[in-house]
């Protein structure tokens, strides 16, 4: 039913949608700002977007492109912007962050009960990594940046995120970067 629509924020009020088969294109308003730094998903139609700095919020919205609603959800642990999202079925993790310093913390989002929950914190603080949910087994983290600079590293969390999360050694990894995104 969405899998031919891309939708994303500018960082305002406006939504946009594009539909790939028809090549159409529109926006509508929404009531409240989108801030800068926040990061999204979709599930089932529904467009989620979460943190942003301006200064750091923990605010979690819940966009139905379908109505053109935006509604405001529970908030998130913790207050962050430029952390990297994944999602498995209905939920949504929330990995790193930066909140005036890149974080470690976890969290993960139930889109059914609306709530948030803490998942164990990254080996290694990051911001601006890729969220990637493999197999329904694992959440990798992948490269990012920290206090040192830009990251190489990747480590994973067995799902369903109740472990400890380890480093996964790949020695011919690429070089260290940010601002990824799993798929």
């Amino acid at each position: 039913m969405y899998s031919n629509i891309i939708t994303w924020v500018d960082h305002s009020t406006s939504v946009n949608i594009y539909d790939t088969i028809t090549k159409k294109q529109e926006s509508f308003n929404v009531n409240n700002t989108i801030p800068n730094g926040t990061d999204g998903t979709i599930i089932a139609g529904k467009l989620y977007v979460m943190g942003g700095w301006n200064p750091c919020v923990k605010t979690t919205y819940e966009i139905d492109v379908s109505k053109k609603q935006m509604v405001q959800k529970q908030d998130m642990i913790k207050a962050k912007c430029y952390h990297s999202l994944c999602t498995l079925l209905y939920q949504i993790f929330s990995l790193g962050g930066f909140d005036g310093q890149c974080l470690a913390d976890c969290e993960v989002y139930d889109t059914i009960s609306n709530t948030w929950k803490a998942i164990p914190n990254l080996a290694t603080p990051r911001c601006v990594c890729a969220a990637v949910v493999f197999g329904r087994q694992w959440i990798y983290a992948i490269a990012g940046y920290n206090s040192s600079g830009d990251i190489n590293s990747v480590e994973r969390l067995p799902l369903p995120g109740n472990g400890n999360w380890s480093n996964v050694n790949i020695s011919s990894m690429f070089s260290a970067r940010r601002m990824l995104h799993g798929i």
